[in-house]
Parts: structure tokens; sequence; C-alpha cells
């Protein structure tokens, strides 16, 4: 069920609408009903690629039959996508359906390349942190409180257009990751040569200070600028950020932007309990150094490297012309592969969580 779920996504036809149909003839109808369950939330399954209404109705009643939910998707820089995912959003609450939304793109960024969001070195120049695979430059954790309210404002604009035609936001997500207070990569060295920082924490020469002052941070602007916005309206909505959850206190993943340390499990943040989300996120990835080869997307980044040619290793097996489901990947290396574990490396402690 699975690999034929994932196959379609990785072999994607050319439009949105064609890869869902393509899912719908990969997947089959639930044998029992959902209930009160959550249906699967699909990446792909935020744009439906139609505005036939006829095309659209049936494919959210397709998906839901199939225990999948179709997203609502804000994009601040779009004014018709608002429109699109209300037009779902009547379309969901006339089938007795949960009304979702993906308010990914509404959350960036905090960091907008200003010097005003910048480091401020001894020397009191700027100083941005260019250790991160983006674009976007990553500065000052504690100079972009000005930015709560313009993300704020997004999103409280897009809960009100739903509040006033009563289309109650059942689930909303984010996938806010490279933007806005982050300890790893050079974060760290970044906040020690930053006069701002080093006042705001005293004892930045620890590790474990400097991560809690950031992701307590962290966990206030993702309360204020998305949880406090829709939760104000629709209390008894789930929302939640990839990546945030409850845990036991230890990190057992790696990013696809983090630049990969020694050890494989780090002391972590309880940021989750901080933001007021509703719903938690959990993370699974694997480490590249339990493959043999390192064609995943993240797993690339963590070796460092680029896809093996098929002659290089027998584990790796090329597949055409692969959607990008993800970053863009680095020059020249526009085809993916699909590896074989060589031994699994899921930690115990993990799995009996």
């Amino acid at each position: 069920m699975i690999f034929s779920l994932l196959l379609p996504l990785l072999l994607a036809p050319q439009t949105d609408y064609e890869l869902l149909r393509e899912i719908l003839r990969a997947t089959e109808p639930l044998e029992a009903p959902r209930g009160e369950r959550l249906p699967l939330y699909l990446w792909t399954a935020q744009s439906l690629g139609t505005r036939d209404e006829a095309a659209l109705e049936s494919l959210v009643r397709e998906l839901d039959a199939r225990g999948m939910a179709a997203l609502g998707s804000w994009k601040p820089d779009d004014p018709e996508s608002l429109e699109e995912a209300l037009r779902l959003a009547r379309l969901q609450k006339r089938l007795g359906l949960p009304i979702s939304v993906n308010a990914t793109a509404a959350t960036y960024g905090f960091f907008d390349g200003s010097e005003r969001t910048a480091h401020v070195d001894n020397e009191g120049r700027p100083l941005f942190d260019g250790s991160f695979p983006t674009e976007r430059k990553m500065g000052c954790p504690f100079a972009i409180d000005h930015r709560i309210p313009v993300i704020r404002d997004r999103i409280r604009s897009a809960v009100e257009a739903y509040r006033k035609e009563s289309l109650a936001i059942h689930f909303l997500y984010a996938d806010w990751e490279v933007d806005g207070p982050l300890e790893w990569n050079g974060a760290w060295e970044s906040s020690r040569k930053c006069q701002r920082c080093r006042r705001r924490i005293p004892n930045i020469e620890s590790f474990d200070a400097f991560q809690a002052a950031i992701r307590g941070k962290r966990a206030e602007l993702q309360k204020r600028m998305l949880a406090e916005p829709v939760l104000d309206v629709f209390p008894d909505a789930l929302v939640g950020n990839y990546a945030v959850y409850p845990h036991d206190g230890t990190r057992y993943w790696y990013d696809y932007f983090e630049q990969e340390r020694v050890e494989k499990y780090r002391k972590w943040y309880p940021e989750f309990e901080e933001t007021g989300f509703t719903f938690a996120m959990p993370v699974v990835y694997p480490w590249y150094r339990g493959y043999k080869c390192t064609g995943f997307r993240w797993t690339r980044r963590f070796a460092g490297s680029r896809p093996r040619s098929r002659s290089s290793t027998s584990s790796c097996r090329e597949l055409p012309r692969l959607r990008r489901l993800g970053p863009r990947p680095e020059a020249g290396s526009e085809s993916r592969a699909a590896c074989v574990r060589e031994e699994p490396s899921t930690p115990r402690r993990a799995l009996r969580r």
C-alpha cells in the first residue's frame, strides 16, 4: 500500500491534477469507515489542479474514500490562492469533511534580508549566518520581533475570511523550517560574535544555555504568529508546525539542512509545550551511514556528495526524471536514486516511544 502510494509521487505526471489522479489509481478505498480518526494529509493534495466544481468534488470525495484529505493553501504572494482555499473549504463543509489548511507560505519570513535583522559584530557591522542551505539571510533571533505583526496579520486575515463564511478550520499546519531562531550549523558561532545575542544570553558559551534561549524564542514566535491567531477564532482547531512535538529531551534525527555532527542523539529543548500548538508533528529521517549510496535527498546533503552512478554501486537504481518534492537539487544532479538499506539504524529508544 505504502509503496503503491509513493511510487506515483516519484514518477509524477506533469500537472497537480494528473498527479492526484495517479494517486487515486494507485490506492484503494478504505475497507472500513475512517470514523473519528484523522485522515492522511498528503503534501501533494494541497493544490488540486482544477477549478471545475464537478471535478473538484469528485477529487475530494475520492480522496476521502481513501482516508485522505485535501488541503487549502494560503500564499500571500498569490491573491487567488485564498479564494481557491475558501472554495475548497465550502465544499468540505457541504460534504461534512474537516476543513484543512496548509499555512506554510504565510509564515515566511522573519528574516527578510534587511540589515535590521542581522547580527551585530563588535565593530557594529551587520553579520549574517551563511551556514544554512538557503538564499534567506539568517540573522539575529533577537532582532526580528518587528516582523511578528507582519506574519501574524497574514494569518489573521485569512482566518477572518473563513470566520466570515462560518467555515470552521479543523486542521492547520505549517512547514516553517529554515527561518527564525535555529541553533544548528553555524548559528552558535554567529551568535557568539553578536553583541545583541551576548547581552540576551549571558552564559552563551554554554550550548545548553544557547539552545534553551534560541528554542524558547522560536516557540514564542510560533505561538504569537500562528497558534494564537488561529485558536483565538477557532479554539477547537488542530494547529501545528513541522518537527514540533513532545519528546523525551533527545533529538534522534538530523534535518536536511543540518550539518551532521559525530553524535547521533542530541539534547533537545521542550519547544512544543511553549508554542500553544494543539497537535504534534514528529519527524522520521534516516542517517546516511545506514545506506549503501547517498541518493536520498536528505541523506545526500548529510554525506556532502551527489548520488553515485549506476556503475559505482549495486544498491541504487536510477529513477527517470523524478518530480522534485523538496528543495532544488544541486547543479548537475537532476536525477534521484532509490536506495536499499544495508542495515537498520533506527534507535531502539525511539522505537519504544
